[in-house]
């Protein structure tokens, strides 16, 4: 059986090999790698097996809120898709969702037999910040792997007809394959080559940093630590100044979950809790000027 799966998975691979550093496949899977670290900042606790915690992460993150609903049977579920209605004073507060999953679907009245819990404050998705960050990284991964593969060779091609094309195409599919590249002078009798500058690995640990910092500005806009800069260099307002921008975010969105849950629990009698799974920093040694670390709330896993 496992051999099957590898024999799938390779040929997949291949499949797809020519296409793996294309900016569509690059950027899919930045999104997806990026939603996934999102899911992973909070915990639910107390909650009945047909809610699925991964279920209310996503839809807060892709949609900004989501809503747990009771069904004629007494079962309350997280809706996969929900829209909220219902008219009041203010824009942003409604009366009643619609709501409907593979199996079930209808209208619920918020606050009776449904809870809608928000992202944070204002109820904004996270998706448009998961875009842009996720184009950029996909754009510095193919600047890496480019630079990985062009320190191969440093020539350039400039050819005359359609056949010399694709023999130099053959020639550089080799390279970035990792193959023994041979020109043959049938393919290149109508190809100049042109020496370019020599590249150096400075340029490519360049292109990997670039990656690394955008990913590090990533994990600080939604509240988790930036570890690219040693603790000992920062003395201590900057230490709390960039902790308490940190804060913002993450403290608005744990707020937020737990104020859903504790209406959950009004509703049904449960104990659901919500817990953020990374750590912060509240204080700085006054004479070293480091900072020591501390827990976001008293259940927060320490996630080093």
């Amino acid at each position: 059986m496992l051999d099957k799966i590898l024999r799938n998975f390779d040929k997949w691979a291949v499949k797809t090999s020519e296409q793996e550093m294309l900016f569509p496949l690059s950027l899919a899977y930045w999104r997806e790698t990026l939603l996934e670290y999102c899911c992973k900042l909070f915990t639910w606790d107390g909650l009945p097996d047909t809610i699925p915690a991964h279920e209310i992460e996503m839809g807060l993150f892709i949609s900004g809120y989501n809503s747990i609903v009771k069904l004629s049977d007494g079962k309350w579920i997280s809706a996969v898709s929900s829209g909220l209605v219902g008219v009041t004073d203010y824009y942003d507060v409604f009366t009643d969702i619609t709501f409907s999953t593979p199996l079930h679907y209808g209208n619920r009245k918020i606050g009776k037999n449904c809870v809608v819990v928000r992202n944070n404050t204002l109820m904004h998705s996270l998706l448009p910040k998961i875009n842009r960050y996720a184009i950029m990284l996909a754009h510095a991964e193919i600047s890496t792997v480019s630079e990985l593969v062009n320190d191969r060779e440093s020539n350039l091609f400039e050819v005359m007809s359609d056949i010399h094309a694709e023999g130099v195409k053959e020639y550089q599919r080799q390279l970035y394959n990792g193959e023994l590249a041979i020109c043959q002078n049938k393919a290149f009798s109508g190809v100049r080559v042109t020496p370019t500058a020599n590249k150096s690995i400075g340029e490519t640990t360049k292109a990997w940093d670039t990656r690394n910092n955008i990913l590090t500005a990533f994990f600080e806009e939604i509240g988790l630590k930036k570890n690219a800069q040693k603790r000992e260099r920062l003395i201590t307002d900057e230490v709390n100044a960039s902790d308490e921008i940190r804060k913002l975010n993450l403290s608005d969105m744990l707020d937020t979950r737990q104020r859903g849950a504790d209406e959950l629990n009004k509703l049904t009698g449960w104990s659901v809790s919500v817990k953020c799974n990374v750590p912060t920093v509240d204080d700085v040694d006054e004479e070293t000027g480091t900072a020591t670390e501390s827990e976001v709330e008293n259940d927060v896993k320490t996630a080093e």
